[in-house]
């Protein structure tokens, strides 16, 4: 047998009346228990209230009202009971003690706040009896499952429950974060069996769709809390119940507004977000190309320029162009308006033309600008202008440069110059200083400029005689000689010409070249790059040629031809396929290309310096496929002819005008169509005559441009039948095409010319 506890009250008499009553209620203000200490939330996620009962006796239970208790627990001395803020009634039972039903609460249940209740009741003694307590499984199970069960407010776990109790009336509340609680009472009599609780609980959440116009992308703020994402966005479950959200995006004004979460449905908002910018175009006269600096920030705009987005307001631009003033302007941005501002901007420059005599440098200010001429810009004001030139006295100036002004100047320097008398015996020999002829001996050469020359008198049959003069400023200078006779010699070199004659050293000619000479034994050096010197002693006696073989250097070239991979033979020897890098002395090389379709090239190439590009252009042989040739034309009118060397790219032209035709013939058809389409809906008989009409004649000029198209790539075939393939006959053969606008007819013809 099992021992209960049983509950008798030690008055003489049962008491028919309510035993139980309220003796206080408080609000105990620095008790942190519901706040901190021992908090718990309620299903809306709110911190609970709790209420303290101040009782010496055990065995009561508790009901709360519609709001309901949230959790129960024995305390030494007390119970604390967990209620909802808000809540305004509570019921208190106990099974010996009676009913104190809806104690309403003398002060406001507030949130996360601790109240002590006082009560008084009667005395209960414990009498120990052997009692069987009848029992019965109570089962709950809730879709979704995972909801807190809770029996006469105490919690019992988590659905599916089961679990055997005693006999009698119980209250039970299912809850579940995010949807509706589920409250009631039943009844468990072992006698009837196991009681089995099932419930379908229903949703209090929705969900919320947030899109934004003209533009996605915004924020939304839900309750001051940022949702992950942007628009367009879908939350996952919210409560059911009233919400502000915040719409937000760089550029736009943000938009708020209040709305209603639905159970288990969506809410849908579509916002249209109201431009916080404008635009603005930015141009500069009499000149565009100025930088734009917004608001104290450069820009990497130039003018003419926009500004798509511009924060509505005030904003401040200032243009700068070199030579011109800077200018700055205030202006507003209106909401979703485009404006265009023009600046318009003073010059602070003129122009000048400046002309320096003998192409002389030119400086201004000190520095380097041109030679000979200019033309260009200048800051307004005075300004520093020189003309140098070397063996030339310099010519300075100070002028001054006016805003909006063009002006012309000159400057001329002058020439420090001597004077040169040229004296020969025998005279008349040619005078050459720097290698330019002056004339002939006598001769006085005046004006020239200060400075070392280089005198050469030459007479056929005579020494030339040099020698280096020095012309000094205002001074004239006298050469005087007489000509000693000499023997003719003439220079060469192979296989190249070109080379350097150096004799006893001296320059003396590059091959080939005649010079006359005094007789005499002399030492004579060959120098061209990438040949090997030749040096030699000579005896000079009588009139000579002397002719002297370079021997070339190794060198790389490189060797491409038209077609390509061709086979080559550079002297003898087979060197591989074009194209090709090939390293060979310097000189001239025989070269000889041979490829199936095209005549043989045989070249002389000439060999100078490394990496030297050589490209050898091969002719196509004579004869030709007239197969091919057909079969090209069939395809392609003309492209036979082309093929086989007649009409060039004016045979070609066939092509065009055949397809041309087709189009032509194919257009006009499918228009017929169109036409006859309309004629079979016209509803007025006027209508429907025109449109037969024009059927009519679109459909017979299709006819005629295909029979056109036809015609002319027949003649095309023929024109390329008449042909032979050795090109030796029918040259100059042409087709003529001709329409007779009576008739409406075309006519065909071929003209050729036969024989070589």
């Amino acid at each position: 047998m099992k021992q209960i506890l049983t509950f008798l009250t030690l008055l003489p008499l049962f008491l028919s009346a309510q035993t139980i009553a309220v003796k206080s209620f408080r609000v105990l203000q620095n008790d942190m228990d519901a706040r901190s200490n021992f908090s718990k939330q309620d299903q809306n996620g709110d911190k609970c209230a709790i209420i303290k009962i101040v009782t010496t006796e055990k065995g009561f239970s508790f009901e709360g009202d519609m709001n309901g208790i949230v959790d129960t627990e024995y305390k030494t001395g007390e119970y604390w009971v967990y209620i909802p803020f808000g809540s305004k009634s509570l019921t208190i039972k106990h099974e010996k003690l009676g009913v104190l039903r809806n104690y309403l609460y003398t002060a406001s249940i507030k949130e996360a706040t601790v109240y002590e209740m006082v009560l008084t009741t009667g005395t209960v003694t414990t009498i120990v009896e052997d009692y069987q307590v009848p029992t019965q499984w109570v089962t709950v199970a809730s879709e979704p499952i995972g909801a807190d069960v809770y029996i006469n407010d105490a919690h019992k776990g988590p659905t599916p429950f089961n679990q055997k109790i005693e006999e009698g009336e119980y209250s039970y509340r299912i809850e579940l974060p995010l949807y509706h609680t589920e409250a009631g009472k039943f009844n468990l009599v072992k006698a009837e069996g196991k009681k089995q609780l099932d419930f379908s609980l229903k949703p209090n959440f929705g969900y919320l769709k947030v899109t934004t116009q003209p533009e996605s992308g915004a924020t939304v703020t839900l309750n001051g809390t940022p949702l992950a994402g942007k628009t367009p966005v879908t939350t996952e479950r919210l409560k059911s119940g009233d919400y502000q959200i915040t719409i937000e995006k760089n550029m736009f004004h943000a938009i708020s507004k209040q709305i209603i979460i639905t159970d288990n449905q969506t809410t849908e908002e579509n916002i249209t977000l109201l431009p916080a910018f404008g635009g603005y175009t930015i141009s500069t006269n009499p000149e565009a190309g100025a930088t734009v600096i917004l608001d104290g920030n450069p820009t990497d705009k130039t003018t003419p320029c926009t500004f798509d987005r511009l924060s509505s307001g005030k904003h401040t631009v200032t243009v700068k162009k070199e030579w011109y003033q800077p200018v700055t302007k205030s202006f507003e941005v209106i909401d979703g308006k485009s404006e265009t501002i023009e600046f318009d901007m003073q010059p602070t420059f003129g122009t000048l033309n400046l002309t320096a005599e003998y192409n002389a440098d030119i400086y201004i200010d000190g520095v380097k600008k041109a030679n000979g001429t200019w033309k260009g810009r200048l800051i307004s004001g005075w300004h520093n202008f020189e003309a140098r030139k070397d063996k030339y006295i310099t010519d300075k100036k100070d002028f001054e440069i006016k805003t909006g002004q063009e002006h012309q100047l000159s400057l001329h320097p002058k020439p420090r110059q001597g004077s040169l008398d040229l004296i020969s015996d025998p005279f008349d020999a040619t005078i050459k200083i720097d290698g330019k002829e002056y004339g002939k001996t006598p001769i006085t050469v005046e004006n020239l400029l200060i400075g070392t020359y280089s005198i050469e008198i030459e007479k056929m049959g005579y020494v030339t005689f040099k020698k280096e003069v020095e012309i000094k400023e205002n001074q004239s200078h006298e050469i005087k000689t007489t000509l000693s006779q000499g023997v003719e010699v003439k220079f060469y070199s192979a296989p190249e010409f070109g080379a350097k004659v150096f004799l006893n050293n001296n320059f003396i000619g590059t091959t080939p070249f005649e010079i006359a000479l005094q007789p005499a034994n002399y030492n004579v050096r060959y120098e061209k790059e990438n040949f090997r010197n030749i040096e030699k002693n000579i005896n000079i006696s009588t009139s000579t040629n002397i002719i002297e073989s370079l021997e070339g250097l190794p060198v790389t070239v490189n060797i491409n031809s038209f077609p390509k991979k061709v086979e080559m033979t550079i002297g003898l020897k087979k060197v591989g396929i074009t194209n090709t890098t090939q390293t060979l002395k310097a000189g001239i090389h025989k070269v000889r290309l041979e490829r199936k379709g095209f005549k043989p090239l045989y070249k002389e190439i000439s060999v100078l310096e490394s990496n030297q590009k050589i490209k050898l252009t091969m002719q196509p042989s004579e004869h030709r496929s007239k197969g091919l040739a057909m079969l090209y034309s069939a395809i392609v009118p003309g492209l036979g002819q082309n093929y086989l060397n007649r009409g060039k790219g004016g045979s070609l032209t066939l092509a065009g005008i055949t397809y041309g035709l087709g189009i032509a013939a194919l257009t006009q058809y499918n228009s017929a169509v169109s036409s006859y389409e309309n004629y079979k809906t016209a509803e007025t008989t006027t209508e429907r005559n025109n449109y037969i009409d024009e059927a009519e004649t679109k459909y017979n000029n299709s006819q005629i441009l295909m029979y056109a198209a036809a015609g002319t790539w027949l003649v095309n075939m023929v024109w390329v039948a008449l042909i032979p393939s050795d090109n030796k006959r029918f040259k100059n053969t042409k087709p003529s095409i001709g329409f007779n606008s009576q008739t409406r007819t075309l006519n065909y013809g071929i003209t050729m010319k036969i024989g070589n």
